[in-house]
């Protein structure tokens, strides 16, 4: 039996060999960020190497950004917790943050959107609920925002 997520109609295609990025500074949910990025003509980005990651961080950091999303996400499975990308990508490559993905934040509430962050000096990764913005953490506001990816 194959397992479909609600994540499932984000998906696009798997991206070429050279691709280019545009970074984007606003407060939005992850849900969002996939639809403009799509609007667009292209998806949120995804990272599969240690040399892309550098690329993208500093893009992040040109724009100001603390907190990215990108085209990832996770799924809970018998108390397991499996990453994935939205263009099918193998996902052989992560930055997890220690203790991340967790599946669920603190409250309980699921956590399925990937995000890049800075914390603690150091950019990795978590999996936040859609829309972190408006959840009451004010530390998102004006820090937050995309990357999209055009192959």
């Amino acid at each position: 039996m194959q397992e479909t997520t609600a994540f499932d109609s984000a998906k696009s295609e798997t991206k070429a060999a050279a691709s280019r990025y545009e970074a984007v500074k606003k407060d939005i949910s992850w849900s969002d960020a996939i639809a403009e990025c799509q609007n667009k003509g292209g998806h949120l980005a995804t990272i599969t190497s240690e040399s892309e990651m550098n690329e993208l961080i500093s893009l992040a950091e040109s724009k100001g950004l603390r907190y990215v999303w990108l085209g990832g996400y996770t799924v809970v499975l018998d108390n397991n917790v499996y990453s994935y990308w939205l263009t099918d990508e193998p996902f052989n490559y992560s930055k997890w943050y220690p203790g991340e993905p967790s599946g669920t934040d603190e409250d309980g509430e699921l956590e399925g959107a990937l995000m890049m962050w800075r914390i603690n000096g150091e950019w990795t990764w978590n999996d936040q609920r859609d829309d972190v913005v408006n959840s009451g953490l004010d530390y998102f506001k004006g820090y937050t925002g995309y990357i999209c990816e055009y192959d």
